[in-house]
């Protein structure tokens, strides 16, 4: 409905969403995810109402009383232009069958069992709320059978380990290192091996498995001593930093690239700065810093927090502009995931490959989305025995192929950015996939206008940065002029 006074109108808006920061207008296009930086005259035409841009050609409004007549004609060009105005009703786009993907990765988790006990762990220190269980060896061969078969044309196959912590199954591991990387050896197919560790068990043979394999790896550590031993501590207490330490240094050593840092704040240890600079220090390929999302209610975010937590996330977006015009780039998780799909400006139809190109593999052999939902009722998809249940597998597909089947994000300007959230979380935290909690939503939308900001900041400063941001196989989409 229109607002009083408006007149009938043969303009017609895009959805967008504008914002401003720094002195400066910033408009997002949603369904086209690209960005562009406006004037305060076109920052608040696409504020108003269609019978109200209908009035600034008729002269009879209150924005030429502040603006000069060109400069509105001027604005109503450049938007026109930008096709964030247009004449005609944008016409629907033909529908299409999604196709989907190969299964080429699997998250096999190995441990359903932790060595540390996490105060915000969200996964009940690693027994996802059941009874603590290691995969076997004869589980792990067969899912690799299962994702050698099912990965079909695809020219790699995946291996995620993980847990709870999936050193402790370092033999079964090892076992389907081997097997996965002669099963692809022999149908041609490259095997991607990656494992994610609390970094607790390392040794020397772990270590030079590792290397000797090319496995990636993320450790987890949230920053300096005092920061990471408030959270991750042994079942007695005692902090865990010490032991990573004495570690560290040696898988990092001529392995840099396939190394990277994970903190994980709360609001207790919210300095992202301070945790993001510690962790560089020890020379790892990558640094990731995110905030914490636990269960249990000392740990369920609330409306302060999410305030504190988005301050911390605009002072790690200042330094990472900052390092960035420099050429410098360390830094994954916060931005670079939304600068890349604002580079490519392809919406982003699902937040990840959950029960896409991806599934997870409990100890026991069934299948779920992802690892993250392990043992939790209702979500089981099959088993590495019997196959997928492919009815059950179509109807996530469905709903995570497309995040506008997802209701509650139909009418949020990020969702093409975001992708609808992580379901293994929503389901956590409201026991719903399809209801993500409003904080993290909240604070997805806070981060991704903060990578919006970024984007738009180096294209214009230091376009070439945008070679270094982008994976390999994507650069063709994105030219610096």
């Amino acid at each position: 409905m229109s607002k009083p006074g408006c007149v009938e109108s043969r303009w017609f808006k895009t959805e967008v969403h504008c914002f401003y920061r720094r002195g400066s207008w910033f408009v997002l296009d949603v369904p086209r995810v690209l960005v562009f930086d406006l004037s305060p005259v076109e920052a608040e035409i696409l504020s108003l109402c269609p019978g109200e841009i209908a009035l600034l050609e008729t002269g009879d409004s209150e924005l030429r009383y502040r603006f000069s007549s060109a400069e509105v004609t001027q604005a109503l060009g450049n938007l026109e232009k930008d096709r964030l105005l247009r004449r005609t009703p944008k016409q629907p786009l033909p529908t299409t069958r999604r196709v989907f993907p190969e299964i080429n990765t699997l998250e096999l988790n190995i441990a359903q069992d932790c060595n540390l006990r996490c105060k915000y762990c969200s996964v009940k220190q690693g027994s996802f709320g059941g009874r603590r269980a290691r995969m076997s060896p004869e589980v792990a061969l067969a899912a690799v059978d299962f994702l050698l078969h099912q990965s079909r044309d695809s020219d790699t196959i995946s291996l995620i380990f993980f847990g709870g912590e999936p050193l402790l199954s370092f033999t079964t591991m090892a076992s389907a290192v081997e097997y996965a990387r002669r099963g692809a050896e022999s149908r041609g197919k490259k095997a991607n091996l990656s494992i994610t560790t609390n970094g607790i068990l390392f040794n020397d043979e772990i270590i030079s498995f590792i290397k000797k394999n090319q496995i990636e790896v993320q450790v987890s550590l949230d920053g300096d001593k005092k920061t990471h031993d408030k959270m991750r501590i042994f079942s007695d207490g005692r902090g865990s930093y010490n032991t990573i330490k004495q570690w560290l240094p040696r898988l990092v050593a001529n392995y840099t690239e396939k190394v990277s840092l994970r903190a994980t704040l709360t609001p207790e240890t919210y300095d992202f700065v301070a945790s993001f600079k510690h962790l560089r220090e020890w020379g790892a390929g990558s640094v990731i810093v995110r905030h914490g999302s636990g269960t249990e209610a000392e740990f369920r975010l609330n409306d302060s927090d999410c305030q504190q937590l988005g301050d911390s996330y605009s002072q790690l977006a200042e330094l990472f502009l900052e390092e960035a015009l420099r050429g410098e780039v360390s830094a994954k998780g916060a931005f670079l995931r939304y600068i890349i799909t604002l580079c490519t400006a392809r919406p982003r139809s699902s937040y990840c490959g959950a029960a896409t190109n991806m599934l997870g593999v409990s100890p026991s052999g069934k299948f779920y989305p992802c690892a993250d939902m392990a043992e939790t009722e209702g979500y089981e998809l099959g088993n590495v025995w019997k196959g997928i249940d492919w009815q059950k597998l179509n109807y996530w597909r469905e709903k995570l192929g497309d995040v506008d089947h997802i209701s509650v994000c139909q009418n949020c300007w990020a969702r093409y950015l975001c992708g609808g959230g992580c379901i293994a979380q929503a389901a956590r935290t409201n026991s719903n996939p399809w209801q993500p909690d409003y904080i993290e939503c909240e604070l997805n939308r806070q981060t991704i206008e903060l990578s919006i900001w970024l984007y738009a900041e180096l294209r214009r400063r230091n376009p070439k940065i945008f070679l270094q941001i982008l994976p390999m196989n994507i650069d063709k989409w994105f030219k610096v002029e």
